[in-house]
């Protein structure tokens, strides 16, 4: 991944003058603490200004829905102060003028606001793209004064340059770079022999607007005197971002393995939506993965107290047999003795018993069949328990697979709404999208969680369709659909089988046993997690790689 640069964002400024200016601004909403979104009206069209200062992804750009639906923007109810600031000053105010200061990633944007007693307050808002360092500032341009920030700055975080709403706001320390439109050749070719072996760092520390990505890209060329200037002067754009995601670039210099633009603003939006995306992948997967995997470790050490809480089945039957032969021997005891000798009529041996003196012979043979009987309740009720817990760990362990093994926001967040109860997160009820694929002209559906397992179970499948998945192995429910043909040839299967077995937890084995059966041949079990399901008459196929 690569950062925007302040040639991109005088680009983009440049590519989109004429629509800011004038514009009117119509709302704004402030999703988290490090993003805007400000919709602006202008030239009879409505767009939507997306500001972000995350240090990993900062950036600007006017948003599609459809990148806004990567971003998975969620607007929260109480808006923060600084977005009620903001609403104050500029809903319904008109963008004067916007601007890039020279060699900055500073976008700011000029508009003039009327005061209570209708005085012109000519009022900056400046978005400082700058890693860790980004911030979006609301100023008066007359006086300089900040009104507020986006994240104040204090003292004890840079003695140079506070930030907060009473403060001077001024520019960041100036960059030294020198403009290579400007300098002479003699000068660009000593730089290109001293620093032979890092020119893309050389150059980006010389010269203004000129990033490594971008050197990078040129040096790869190998035109770089003559394809610097091409960019530096803004000739030949062509808009593009790598297809494994990794750049972008303004000019496509080296032009393989590209998915090209219409414009700038696209290629901001496209490249940074989907490692906004990647980011909200990420995050959510390890969110559920934590609150999975605790709940696994937790019923292990429930079913190995369970385990252990059955074993005492033996030590109960030493206190009945205890009890035994104390009820075969009684005409030899008496009350008052605290250890005995008896005959043990089974064995013939000796056993030396402990007594209660202050019981009777037949109290004291009560006693050990009431520490039997507790034992022998504690045992079945273990023993029931154990069969409840080990249906949880397998429930668990096909969770954090499936968990583990999501690529798709929309498979997490199926997962997510059956792991987080409800009472804590409310959520619409929306169908699972289960992937349909066509093998040898059969429908093939792929459940990639529980919901989706659920629904291929309950909605989709008929008696007659045909259902796979790994033997012993938590993986996808996989169905196939008979429609109008009465069964499924020999190719059909193994092809099946093959891509349950990629659905699994045994995708990187070199085989794997996979079961499959009819559908009328499974049931799901009252009180059971969805997607768990018991079967019969299932037949079993091994396929490999």
């Amino acid at each position: 991944m690569i950062n925007i640069d302040s040639l991109t964002l005088k680009l983009f400024v440049q590519e989109n003058a004429e629509y800011f200016e004038d514009a009117r601004i119509q709302k704004i909403q402030q999703p988290t603490r490090r993003d805007l979104i400000i919709q602006l009206h202008g030239g009879g069209e409505t767009r939507k200004l997306y500001i972000n200062i995350n240090p990993s992804v900062y950036h600007v750009c006017f948003i599609s829905p459809e990148s806004a639906a990567k971003r998975h923007i969620t607007v929260p109810q109480q808006p923060p102060m600084f977005c009620m600031l903001l609403r104050k000053y500029m809903v319904g105010s008109r963008i004067v003028r916007v601007n890039v200061p020279e060699d900055e990633r500073i976008l700011e944007i000029y508009f003039e606001t009327y005061s209570e007693i209708g005085e012109i307050i000519p009022l900056c808002l400046a978005v400082e793209l700058m890693g860790k360092h980004s911030n979006v500032i609301l100023y008066n341009y007359d006086t300089n004064i900040i009104l507020g920030c986006m994240h104040n700055i204090g003292a004890e975080k840079s003695r140079e340059r506070e930030m907060a709403g009473g403060l001077n706001y001024v520019y960041p320390p100036k960059s030294k770079r020198e403009n290579f439109l400007n300098t002479p050749d003699v000068f660009v070719d000593a730089r290109l022999q001293i620093d032979k072996d890092n020119i893309s760092e050389s150059f980006s520390h010389y010269f203004q607007y000129v990033s490594r990505a971008l050197m990078n890209e040129i040096v790869a060329s190998g035109n770089i005197k003559g394809n610097l200037k091409k960019a530096l002067l803004h000739n030949d754009i062509n808009p593009s971002v790598a297809v494994d995601y990794k750049d972008f670039s303004l000019f496509s210099f080296v032009g393989d393995g590209r998915i090209y633009k219409d414009s700038v603003n696209s290629m901001i939006d496209d490249y940074f939506s989907f490692y906004m995306e990647k980011s909200v992948v990420t995050a959510l997967k390890q969110s559920l993965l934590t609150i999975a995997s605790k709940e696994l470790k937790k019923n292990k050490t429930t079913f190995d107290k369970q385990e252990n809480q059955a074993g005492r089945l033996d030590k109960a039957l030493v206190q009945k047999r205890k009890a035994d032969i104390i009820m075969a021997n009684l005409y030899q005891l008496k009350q008052g003795v605290a250890k005995v000798k008896l005959n043990d009529f089974e064995t013939g041996e000796l056993v030396e018993i402990d007594m209660d003196e202050a019981l009777s012979p037949v109290e004291n043979a009560n006693r050990y069949y009431k520490l039997y009987s507790k034992a022998k309740t504690a045992f079945e009720v273990a023993t029931e328990m154990m069969v409840q817990t080990k249906e949880k760990i397998s429930y668990y362990e096909n969770l954090v697979f499936q968990i583990e093994s999501a690529q798709k926001y929309e498979d997490l967040a199926d997962i997510e709404e059956e792991l987080i109860p409800k009472y804590t997160k409310q959520k619409k009820s929306v169908l699972p999208a289960v992937e349909e694929v066509s093998v040898n002209g059969f429908r093939v559906f792929i459940g990639k969680n529980n919901k989706q397992n659920d629904y291929i179970f309950s909605k989709i499948s008929m008696p007659e369709d045909v259902w796979f998945h790994a033997y012993n192995s938590p993986g996808s429910h996989v169905l196939v659909k008979l429609d109008e043909k009465k069964e499924i040839d020999d190719d059909t299967l193994v092809k099946v089988a093959r891509i349950a077995k990629k659905y699994s937890k045994q995708s990187a084995s070199l085989k794997a046993s996979i079961i499959y059966t009819k559908r009328k041949y499974l049931k799901r079990p009252p009180n059971t997690p969805a997607g768990y399901v018991t079967y019969k008459n299932e037949q079993e196929i091994v396929v490999a790689d």
